[in-house]
């Protein structure tokens, strides 16, 4: 988290999946990141986040 935003970056040779959920299970950002690219969730309140990242097949 970098200024309270969290910061998704690739860096394998394929699209990864993340979709970030609070504690509750409710999804606050989903979307997927191409190689080597970021993708700025645009999260800014502090707390404890569950991210689960998939790499595309």
């Amino acid at each position: 988290m970098n200024n309270g935003r969290v910061s998704i970056v690739s860096t394998h040779n394929e699209e990864v999946a993340v979709c970030i959920y609070n504690l509750d299970g409710r999804v606050l950002w989903q979307g997927v990141v191409a190689p080597g690219c970021a993708a700025d969730t645009g999260l800014q309140d502090g707390g404890i986040y569950l991210i689960r990242m998939e790499q595309k097949k």
